[in-house]
């Protein structure tokens, strides 16, 4: 896998962008890379029926001002960082972190989501949402709710959800990439199971179906395992017969992680439209941050066009 160098952190100057760009620079920092921070202010007025939006020029008055503004965001982290770049652009928001993402080109696009308030109010259409979809490089997703980077430089315990698709196996290689020494690292699987999460009151045959199942499960897992360099990390598998975001995040939160990784099928383009995604809970959800790795970094082609992109 290639190394991440390139993190681009696009923010909107609010606490929570800022709580991603800390994040984005402990991973600079432990990982030898370049951080850019990337502004987009959007300049497209309301629209006067029934015409298309208007948009305003940015002119180079404005333009000084967004720089000046951003270039007091970042102060914190110039300080631990040496290598932080910041652009300000104008237009839609999501072509324009979908073309600079491939202008550097990116290998991880951190930013941060306003929870329930923001990013559940709007899951279809949301920015955060596009970005997943479309990016050409893995998207580390940072909750309202997750803790500060400074608490957590490092990630020392990382849940990795496996369901044994090529996303999910190149999810596993970020996780050790991004694991601190000596850190934990967990693979997590569900079964599907039709027959209920409450195991206690199944008839003997139905518990030795589950059971069977879990252990040819693990055994998967122990496969996987395998895949990653296991020297100085400490791998342990979680298998249940629950459903994938209830287990993803009970998972999460018994293990106190600093960390969730998963990969998104890229069959399954819309599937973060859907209310009911797995990914779409999680991020809503989750106690730490969400990597989610759509597939391999050898097989990522980098475009950056507004046409190519949406």
């Amino acid at each position: 896998m290639s190394a991440i160098r390139n993190i681009l952190c696009p923010v909107d100057l609010s606490p929570i962008s800022h709580r991603a760009l800390e994040y984005a620079v402990a991973i600079g920092r432990a990982l030898n890379g370049r951080v850019k921070v990337l502004e987009v202010v959007d300049t497209a007025l309301p629209p006067l029926p029934p015409g298309p939006w208007p948009r305003v020029e940015m002119t180079g008055e404005m333009r000084r001002a967004y720089c000046g503004e951003l270039q007091t965001f970042v102060e914190f982290a110039r300080e631990q960082l040496r290598d932080v770049e910041i652009s300000v652009a104008d237009g839609p928001v999501v072509p324009r972190i979908l073309e600079a993402a491939g202008s550097m080109p990116a290998d991880l696009i951190v930013m941060g989501t306003h929870g329930r308030g923001g990013f559940d109010r709007f899951v279809v259409g949301s920015i955060v949402e596009k970005v997943l979809r479309k990016a050409p490089c893995p998207v580390l997703a940072v909750p309202s709710s997750t803790a500060d980077a400074h608490a957590h430089p490092v990630f020392r315990t990382i849940v990795c959800a496996i369901d044994f698709a090529p996303a999910s196996l190149a999810g596993l290689q970020y996780a050790k990439r991004l694991a601190a020494r000596g850190g934990r690292l967990i693979l997590a699987h569900s079964i599907g199971w039709p027959f209920g999460e409450d195991t206690s009151k199944m008839p003997p045959p139905i518990d030795a179906l589950r059971r069977s199942l879990e252990r040819d499960a693990a055994v998967r897992l122990r496969q996987a395992a395998k895949r990653i360099d296991r020297a100085g990390l400490d791998v342990a598998l979680d298998v249940r017969a629950e459903k994938p975001y209830a287990h993803i995040l009970r998972c999460a939160r018994e293990q106190a992680a600093d960390l969730i990784v998963m990969g998104l099928h890229s069959h399954a383009s819309n599937e973060l439209a859907l209310l009911g995604s797995t990914t779409n809970h999680v991020i809503r959800d989750a106690p730490c941050p969400v990597l989610t790795v759509r597939r391999a970094p050898d097989a990522v082609v980098v475009r950056g066009s507004e046409k190519s992109v949406l």
